[in-house]
């Protein structure tokens, strides 16, 4: 994923600016580049195209948070990091969100897997699970964490950060000792 600069900064801040008066889906590259004083090819230099810039700020921004989680408490600290990054910036994010991006909601459901990795590893369960019932339990549990904080964004943010990551814990938990 790319590094920000400040040449990639002032492209995702132009980003930002226009998602506050346009949906994503109705956004061009020109209406980035010249809200942001640049020609395209510059943009094109550094973005292959909005989804691009659009994943990379989300990866910079909220994903990367969770990338050097190491052990339960810093992974949850990343989340509760995570989605109060997402609630200062909300018009961005609820916009982001919204539109039809499947590498965003990749990048969602990878870290919501790694996310349930590191429950199902540190709970206490002595049941012994096959590979791929493990794999399977990761993506149906990963799939449900992604579905909350989706219907989180829709639902305005509610509440605060440190409360959805306790629940989502606590459910992940309760899931594991049984």
């Amino acid at each position: 994923m790319t590094k920000f600069n400040a040449t990639n900064q002032k492209i995702a801040n132009s980003l930002k600016e226009v998602m506050r008066e346009k949906p994503f889906d109705k956004i061009t590259i020109s209406d980035i580049t010249e809200n942001c004083s640049i020609n395209r090819l510059t943009f094109y230099y550094h973005f292959k195209d909005k989804y691009d810039l659009l994943n990379a700020i989300c990866y910079n921004e909220i994903i990367s948070k969770l990338s050097d989680a190491g052990d339960k408490e810093s992974l949850k600290n990343g989340f509760i990091a995570l989605f109060k990054t997402m609630q200062e910036e909300k018009d961005f994010y609820t916009n982001a969100f919204l539109c039809n991006n499947s590498k965003l909601d990749e990048l969602i459901l990878d870290y919501f897997k790694k996310f349930v990795n590191f429950i199902n590893q540190s709970s206490q369960n002595e049941q012994h699970y096959s590979e791929r019932d493990l794999y399977v339990f990761s993506i149906f549990l990963a799939s449900g964490c992604k579905g909350v904080l989706t219907q989180w964004v829709k639902d305005g943010m509610p509440g605060r950060p440190e409360d959805l990551t306790n629940r989502l814990i606590s459910l992940l938990d309760a899931q594991n000792a049984n």
